[in-house]
């Protein structure tokens, strides 16, 4: 019983730790379309986290809009209230009614499979 005990408790540590907002850093994450139902158009870009502040870079690949180095979307990061990150203004966006990136400029962001929703 005790084993069992402890499995579990490192799944379900496993997956609080998957879902938390990664440490300060760079990573490189894919870009799914929003006004396309979310489809992968195989865009990627750089994500800077410092605290809670996230800028989206413009990371250079010749068919995603704009230049390298071009910010695509900043602000701070937020747990909504559905429970879904999101790249918000300020901290009342984790009550807004609705969420994503063509609804109210709310992008939502996956640390664990590293995506962000765009419009």
């Amino acid at each position: 019983m005790k084993r069992l005990r402890l499995i579990l408790f490192f799944i379900v540590y496993a997956t609080f730790l998957a879902a938390q907002k990664p440490p300060d850093g760079k990573y490189t994450y894919s870009i799914l379309w929003d006004e396309f139902g979310g489809k992968d158009l195989g865009n990627r870009c750089t994500v800077v986290i410092k605290k809670d502040s996230i800028k989206l870079v413009h990371n250079g690949e010749p068919d995603l809009t704009g230049n390298k180095g071009d910010i695509l979307c900043e602000g701070i990061i937020l747990k909504h209230k559905t429970g879904k990150w999101i790249i918000g203004r300020s901290k009342k966006d984790k009550h807004a009614k609705a969420i994503g990136a063509c609804l109210d400029d709310l992008p939502i962001i996956d640390f664990k499979r590293k995506v962000v929703w765009l419009c």
